[in-house]
């Protein structure tokens, strides 16, 4: 049976997210965060990382169409390559440390219907270790165009 290693990062209290083994390079613990004004409410911060300009983005607002804004400490930097083949990167809010956990094919299942947008930034779904639908992330799509 084929399987992967994934990152199951923890997006709120109640969604989880998931990013492959090397998407995920690096975790920052209460960063500085720099607002970028008149950006929608979900991707109005940015940190700097390694001597670069990281966006980041909120996705628990996103997927949510929320106002309210619970800001969290914790980002999680994902490497993903644009449309030219560029390595780039993104950070995205968590409420708490990711857990890496082990997938299998037999683990696949459907995208939860808490949002209807998780098909948008998700290119797979599997049942996690809590028992839960756990959306793969499409890094290179959440930091594209494609959600503004």
């Amino acid at each position: 049976m084929s399987g992967a290693t994934a990152w199951v990062m923890q997006l709120d209290h109640q969604m989880s997210a998931a990013v492959g083994q090397m998407e995920l390079i690096h975790i920052v613990d209460d960063p500085e965060f720099y607002k970028i004004p008149k950006a929608p409410i979900y991707c109005d911060q940015v940190i700097l990382w390694n001597n670069r300009i990281v966006p980041v983005m909120d996705l628990s607002v996103w997927l949510n169409d929320s106002t309210v804004v619970y800001r969290r400490s914790l980002v999680a930097v994902a490497a993903y390559r644009d449309q030219n083949g560029e390595l780039k990167y993104g950070g995205i809010h968590l409420s708490d440390t990711p857990v890496m956990e082990p997938v299998k094919n037999d683990q696949a299942c459907a995208l939860p219907l808490t949002s209807n947008k998780w098909r948008d930034i998700a290119i797979s779904c599997f049942t996690g270790a809590e028992k839960a639908p756990v959306p793969i992330l499409d890094v290179s799509t959440i930091f594209s165009t494609a959600l503004a």
